[in-house]
């Protein structure tokens, strides 16, 4: 089948937007069946070969054309592999949104586990919920993900590449294994003192020391109830609303829609599906009361701004797709707002936060630790092809990355990009670039209009521009993870 490089465009913004559409009612829960199968067969010229064979072979006019057709490629090479395994990802979906346990005499969702497991008020609660979603993860959903991550093996040779890891760095125009030496020492020069502040965390507020924790006692790392009261689930929105009119960006001006509503089926994570940006963006978390709703709903809310800020003539190619260490530094830029002394002080009436922030100073550390970890987990992955022995290599790499046993039923919850690569550059570039805002404008930047100009002007290209360009135009150098360590060792030892 023949189709121009104009039609593929085309096509592909109609596809993304209706893609869009349909996972945000799934994870809302109103929409029971994506059925990817129906919609990947109607766009179904766009995912084959001589689709992705049209725009490789193209010749770009100029740098920007490079650039556009690289993003365009991301899009077209995910895209023809979720075709390909459009059948088995409905499965997935079907069996994790219809999916139930029995807690306590009565059906708990699969996707409200988590929540529950934030809300628990013993561990013992927590380990049972666990036990619970790893039943699931592995009789229910990983023999499906397995069979998914071997078709991807598969298809990714078929493109010429020798594994996914080259295609991401082709596409993302960026060296994987000058990334992963760069972030892997952090491992290293951060784990005795993190080590040290999570055994005396995990002590105080699991009652149980870091040698003998597991994943569900990280829990504890969510939500602590100590601070609870400090962040009052009925004022969450209008705090919200008022933060962000600081910097001149009232919510009731933009197009964001919020869906704040708990549902049954609706998921635990919180998401923003930017259907068809600026006009139509669409964020939706699910509150379970605390600070864990505050720190959601900021960062899914630094997403949706930047997204109803995006020029609307952009190229679609940067609107759907790009680098996600920029735009999830953007979120994470807005999440960290809630441990700002200033904003704590002047919004929340927070006035003795110290130990509240060394708690996000480990959160910080522990995080990006994970992510490092869970990146050079993924490239030993698809670098190897092959799923033998990965349960029990994710389990050894995670445990000695977070500091406490990790189970493995999660070996193969994974995004494309290879996701954690780029939040972990994420991390690096908004730590770096809130210095430079606290520096430019104070440390209540977040209600400086001036601020507000600054952001407006990186928000306009979507995601065209990767993170540590943004940072070398503002003059901030490369990616520092040993500035991120200093500055939340730092905060750490202010709570002592």
């Amino acid at each position: 089948m023949t189709i121009s490089y104009d039609d593929i465009r085309m096509r592909g913004y109609d596809f993304n937007r209706e893609l869009e559409d349909r996972f945000y009612r799934n994870w809302i829960g109103v929409l029971d069946e994506i059925n990817l199968p129906e919609l990947f067969d109607r766009y179904q010229e766009i995912f084959g070969v001589e689709a992705l064979a049209a725009v490789r072979e193209r010749q770009p006019a100029s740098a920007e054309e490079d650039r556009r057709d690289r993003h365009l490629l991301g899009m077209l090479f995910t895209a023809h592999i979720d075709y390909q395994t459009r059948h088995l990802s409905e499965t997935i979906i079907q069996a994790e949104s219809k999916a139930s346990v029995e807690w306590r005499g009565t059906p708990l969702p699969y996707r409200s586990i988590s929540p529950a497991m934030i809300r628990a008020r013993s561990r013992q609660e927590r380990l049972a919920l666990h036990d619970l979603a790893v039943k699931v993860r592995m009789e229910q959903l990983n023999p499906l993900r397995a069979n998914v991550a071997v078709k991807t093996f598969e298809i990714v040779r078929s493109f010429g590449f020798t594994n996914y890891v080259e295609l991401c760095g082709f596409v993302q125009r960026r060296d994987f294994n000058q990334l992963a030496a760069q972030l892997a020492p952090f491992l290293s020069r951060s784990e005795d003192v993190y080590f040290n502040y999570l055994d005396e965390f995990l002590t105080k507020y699991a009652g149980i020391g870091r040698r003998e924790a597991t994943v569900p006692d990280l829990a504890s790392l969510r939500r602590v109830p100590d601070y609870d009261g400090h962040f009052p689930k009925n004022n969450l929105l209008q705090v919200l609303r008022e933060t962000w009119a600081g910097l001149g960006f009232p919510l009731e001006q933009t197009n964001i829609q919020l869906d704040l509503d708990n549902r049954p089926n609706k998921i635990a994570r919180p998401c923003v599906s930017a259907v068809d940006m600026p006009v139509d963006v669409r964020l939706t978390i699910c509150p379970t009361g605390g600070y864990s709703d505050y720190v959601d709903l900021f960062h899914e809310s630094g997403h949706a701004q930047h997204f109803v800020h995006v020029q609307p003539g952009l190229d679609f190619e940067y609107k759907y797709w790009g680098d996600r260490g920029f735009t999830e530094g953007m979120a994470y830029l807005f999440q960290h707002v809630t441990y700002n002394p200033d904003w704590l002080n002047k919004k929340m009436n927070f006035q003795d936060h110290r130990g509240f922030r060394k708690f996000n100073a480990l959160t910080n550390l522990h995080h990006l630790r994970r992510l490092v970890s869970k990146f050079l987990y993924e490239k030993g992955l698809f670098e190897a092809e092959s799923v033998k022995g990965a349960p029990a290599r994710f389990s050894e790499v995670m445990s000695r990355g977070t500091g406490v046993y990790y189970t493995p039923d999660t070996y193969l919850d994974m995004d494309s990009e290879l996701y954690a690569a780029g939040y972990s550059r994420a991390r690096l570039f908004e730590c770096q670039l809130r210095l430079h805002l606290e520096q430019r404008f104070g440390m209540d930047w977040w209600r400086k209009p001036a601020c507000g100009d600054l952001l407006r002007d990186l928000w306009r290209d979507g995601r065209r521009n990767r993170a540590e360009d943004v940072l070398a135009e503002l003059g901030l150098g490369g990616f520092d993870p040993d500035l991120y360590l200093e500055v939340n060792l730092a905060q750490l030892r202010e709570g002592d």
